[in-house]
């Protein structure tokens, strides 16, 4: 299996400001702020955010268990984060 090429947060900074000729630090302030915005609307107030074209952000409890002894009550439930990929990427 090859390793995946993975772009970093400052490239992806980078290119964003290079494509939209957006300064660096601007695209750096919005980023940081949309990425608060969804963290703190899906976990905090548990509700999903769509993006148009791009996905819907949203929580979902599942329940924690062993799969060696399929024990589904010893482990408490937890919180799980998933991004629903829009058409757009299929």
């Amino acid at each position: 299996m090859d390793k995946l090429d993975k772009m970093s947060y400052s490239q992806f900074i980078s290119a964003v400001a290079k494509n939209t000729g957006v300064p660096n630090a601007i695209v750096r302030a919005v980023y940081d702020e949309g990425i608060d915005v969804i963290g703190k609307e899906t976990y905090g107030r548990r509700r999903s955010v769509e993006i148009r074209n791009f996905g819907v952000f949203k929580t979902k409890e599942a329940q924690g268990r062993n799969v060696q002894l399929n024990n589904v009550k010893a482990f408490d439930s937890y919180t799980k984060f998933q991004l629903k990929p829009s058409s757009h990427f299929t």
